[in-house]
């Protein structure tokens, strides 16, 4: 089954196999059926399909998830659609959104989580991580430790402070009587949002103790059924 999938500015042609395997093509005009699907968080999903072979919501499952990771919830896209990763996935990240989103993504997945993940690489995350730092640029990784501070984070009408596009600061906490890498997370009004996960912050805190601190924005927001938002920052990496 041909297949073109619109999420954020790009355009994902795949070739796919009647047991559901993929891979991407440079073919970028099908002529077949579309479905549009539109969703307040992640924007619009446009998938385009010709002589269907292989299920259909596998492909809206997949494009949901690459929505996800466009908008650099990483982490988000592996719990919710934790069956749809494997090697043909992580491919299409590196062919589609570049070798930085894939180690992003695997650093997320098996540093950013808190239970033991796996995934088809045989990279070591924290050397991945270090490469990320080392190259500078972006680095998207959800913040931990929300709900301690969730009253503080609300307004008198019960609504999120925190807001997409919001500056956000990272400082070494050297006071930190738990952990001695401790990176807090401060939002742009000087409240406390949380913390960078612990296993990320071991790697990245030497780079903020260099810089006195790193600055990033509020990329994405997900509050599902009264839960404990996500909030995933982008944070700007000086180029060693």
């Amino acid at each position: 089954m041909d297949v073109l999938i619109k999420v954020g500015g790009k355009e994902i042609s795949l070739k796919m196999t009647p047991s559901g395997h993929y891979t991407p093509t440079s073919e970028k005009k099908i002529e077949g059926k579309t479905i549009n699907l539109e969703d307040e968080k992640i924007g619009s999903i446009s998938i385009t399909y010709l002589k269907p072979t292989a299920g259909l919501g596998k492909v809206i499952n997949l494009a949901t998830a690459l929505a996800l990771v466009d908008k650099g919830a990483y982490l988000l896209a592996y719990v919710k659609h934790k069956d749809l990763v494997d090697e043909d996935f992580l491919h299409l990240l590196k062919e589609t959104w570049g070798e930085n989103t894939y180690k992003n993504f695997v650093v997320e997945v098996l540093l950013g989580s808190f239970s033991e993940e796996t995934l088809p690489v045989s990279e070591d995350p924290k050397n991945m991580l270090k490469d990320l730092i080392e190259n500078g640029g972006a680095l998207y990784t959800r913040i931990v430790g929300v709900s301690y501070r969730i009253n503080d984070l609300k307004d008198k009408n019960g609504d999120l402070k925190v807001k997409e596009g919001d500056t956000l600061y990272v400082v070494w906490e050297q006071d930190n009587p738990h952990d001695e890498n401790a990176l807090a997370v401060y939002h742009q009004s000087a409240v406390k949002v949380g913390y960078i996960r612990r296993t990320i912050s071991e790697v990245l805190v030497s780079k903020v103790k260099e810089e006195g601190h790193l600055e990033g924005c509020v990329v994405f927001l997900y509050e599902e059924n009264g839960c404990v938002p996500w909030i995933v920052v982008r944070l700007e990496i000086p180029q060693e």
